[in-house]
């Protein structure tokens, strides 16, 4: 079995941006298409239509969202999100739970353009191996591996904001293993 998780992080430039984000993440305030949008609003509506609605939305500091979202195919959850939705800067994280394992790719949006942070590698090599197990299970809250295992929405939602903590700051201290 295989189950997706993928945490969202971005700034905006300031709340009314982020609100309408927000607005057309949701799935009580996107629009349908047809329906009526400003003009300027049609880049961020393409950017979320067809795309899964989020199991959480919530507003982070002054200008920052951060929107969960569970399964899906990797088309209904692109990982340059931020940069479509026009942030600023913007993270995602995403755990890929398949045959008993986690993996993990992270994305980092500069403003710019979305880049490949970290992804998980193995090398079939034990030596080569163990410090990426190591720090990726350093990076993992108590219960997020089982939650993983079970598909356990509630319990990883619980667990979200210590797992982008971590992994925020192992992406700011830039010590990733290669």
């Amino acid at each position: 079995m295989e189950y997706c998780l993928i945490i969202f992080d971005a700034e905006f430039n300031n709340t009314a941006e982020r609100d309408r984000a927000a607005r057309y993440l949701a799935e009580d305030t996107r629009p349908e298409w047809g329906d009526d949008y400003p003009d300027e609003d049609e880049v961020i509506f393409e950017a979320v239509d067809d795309c899964v609605f989020p199991l959480k939305i919530e507003a982070k500091g002054k200008t920052g969202l951060r929107w969960i979202c569970s399964g899906g195919e990797d088309d209904d959850i692109p990982a340059e999100w931020p940069e479509r939705l026009h942030a600023v800067s913007g993270t995602t994280i995403m755990c890929i739970c398949a045959e008993g394992e986690n993996d993990w790719q992270v994305f980092h949006f500069d403003g710019t353009a979305t880049h490949m942070a970290y992804v998980t590698r193995f090398y079939d090599d034990r030596e080569r191996d163990q410090p990426i197990e190591d720090f990726e299970q350093k990076l993992m809250p108590t219960g997020w591996e089982q939650a993983m295992f079970d598909c356990d929405d509630e319990a990883l939602l619980a667990l979200a904001d210590t797992l982008t903590d971590a992994w925020g700051h192992a992406l700011k201290d830039g010590n990733l293993p290669r």
